[in-house]
């Protein structure tokens, strides 16, 4: 229904497991082909400019590789690797529609750059924009099948967008790398439920409760499962044991009012929203 759709949705994007704040790019940003010592000199200054830029970048000085990315672009205005590495210093800003378009410049100068459309790819997901997010992320599965942030990341925006069984079909493989992580666990058993994956619903649903621990953050998780699989009882035990070790949760009590309704216990559901 529309209340647990949203609840699982708000929550989820909140608590992004594998999802990092993007990465840079590192290709040499102007081809050494200069006719003159003039165009040799600026070949060498950016080059020089760009390695600063990525030192800069990795030590957290987000000006300083501001300032260096510029100097490359200045050198050379098709350098697709310095306008990718402003979008990164732009991610982290968190200033989500100018990393955006420094993205696409760059991606414009070279589509065939799976980390610069998985950077796409991301943005749009933290910008809210999941089915705008599938194309690029999509692309990047489809060059490199193993790239983990961008199957995690494309298996979210399906469950988002209500396209469970290809969230199935996107997330089942990362179960040899991610199955001790109750987070996947969660997303994908939301998925194999949805699509009527019975057996990889009860294998996710069992394997959660093998990692998880006796904390208020896995209960959560847990009672969210269990109302995802609509078994608001058991949702009522586990997020009362997350409200009794920590009650300031974001969503718990959102959690909890929805699981009362479920079972027709309005006035404890309304004393929880």
């Amino acid at each position: 229904s529309s209340d647990l759709v949203g609840f699982c949705l708000a929550w989820l994007a909140a608590h992004v497991f594998g999802a990092e704040r993007g990465g840079s790019v590192r290709p040499d940003p102007v081809e050494a082909q200069a006719v003159s010592s003039s165009a040799s000199a600026r070949v060498a200054d950016a080059k020089t400019s760009f390695a600063k830029g990525q030192a800069a970048l990795q030590r957290g000085d987000l000006d300083g590789a501001e300032a260096a990315f510029r100097k490359v672009l200045a050198a050379d205005p098709q350098a697709a690797a310095a306008y990718s590495n402003l979008g990164v210093i732009a991610m982290r800003r968190e200033e989500w529609d100018h990393a955006l378009s420094l993205l696409q410049k760059a991606e414009k100068l070279e589509p065939g750059m799976p980390g610069i459309r998985l950077n796409v790819g991301l943005v749009k997901y933290r910008r809210g924009d999941y089915p705008g997010a599938v194309a690029p992320l999509a692309s990047v599965v489809r060059d490199q099948p193993n790239s983990f942030q961008a199957r995690y990341l494309l298996g979210l925006c399906y469950v988002f967008t209500l396209h469970y069984a290809e969230a199935v079909s996107v997330l089942e493989p990362l179960w040899g790398q991610a199955s001790d992580n109750f987070m996947y666990l969660y997303v994908l058993g939301i998925a194999a439920h949805n699509a009527g994956k019975k057996e990889l619903d009860e294998r996710a649903l069992a394997r959660l409760l093998d990692v998880g621990g006796d904390n208020a953050q896995f209960r959560l998780i847990l009672g969210k499962a269990y109302l995802n699989r609509e078994e608001p009882e058991k949702a009522i035990v586990e997020l009362q044991r997350a409200a009794s070790m920590n009650p300031d949760l974001p969503f718990l009590h959102f959690g909890l009012g929805i699981a009362y309704m479920r079972t027709n216990d309005n006035e404890r559901a309304e004393a929880e929203f």
